[in-house]
């Protein structure tokens, strides 16, 4: 490819905002099977809802409508995770984008995820951004920024189509009582029928 259509190339690749996943390192945590639907704001893309997932032994974070709101779609929980017992909503985990080929545009997104000192399961991602436009045929200008998004957790499903898998709590409470474990005694009662099917 020659040198103009490689620069055209890059100016396309860049001007459709191709930063994508970087495929993070499968990194075993001792994590369980989490999914949390936020609604996000703030200086990074357009409000919208994402879907934070766990891969349940691995530290995988994969954020499902992420690029929509101007956050990568993938990254991994940090190494003080463990202190917030590798919750979601703890924060401790960070997203990486990058273009799918750095050499035809090296720009980049690296954001880090903290629990909110509001509580309530509130998440701050604090992005640093490398924006780059080709300048040349073998070279780039690169400009840094930040931005920061605001998660909040949400009950609303991404796709209105599907079903929401999240598990409420119907606010029952258990009356704590536990089976006597006695057999039936067998002998005939007032008609009234037994508990168990036989």
């Amino acid at each position: 490819m020659g040198c103009l259509a490689a620069v055209a190339l890059a100016a396309i690749v860049s001007s459709t905002g191709c930063v994508t996943e970087a495929k993070p390192v499968d990194l075993r945590c001792p994590t369980t099977a989490q999914s949390q639907t936020y609604s996000t704001a703030g200086s990074c893309g357009p409000g919208g809802l994402v879907t934070v997932t766990t891969d349940p032994g691995y530290c995988t974070v994969d954020v499902e409508n992420g690029l929509v709101v101007g956050l990568p779609p993938s990254g991994n929980f940090s190494g003080t995770a463990s202190e917030t017992k590798y919750l979601i909503s703890g924060g401790n985990w960070s997203l990486l984008g990058e273009s799918s080929d750095p050499s035809a545009d090296p720009s980049s997104t690296t954001c880090t995820a903290t629990a909110s000192s509001e509580g309530g399961g509130l998440l701050t991602v604090n992005c640093s951004v490398n924006s780059c436009t080709p300048s040349t045929c073998d070279s780039f200008t690169c400009s840094q920024s930040s931005c920061v998004m605001h998660l909040t957790p949400s009950t609303a499903s991404l796709d209105a189509g599907k079903p929401d898998t999240s598990t409420v709590d119907s606010g029952e409470a258990d009356s704590g009582k536990a089976d006597s474990g006695k057999a039936d005694s067998g002998k005939e009662d007032s008609g009234e029928h037994d508990a168990h099917a036989d």
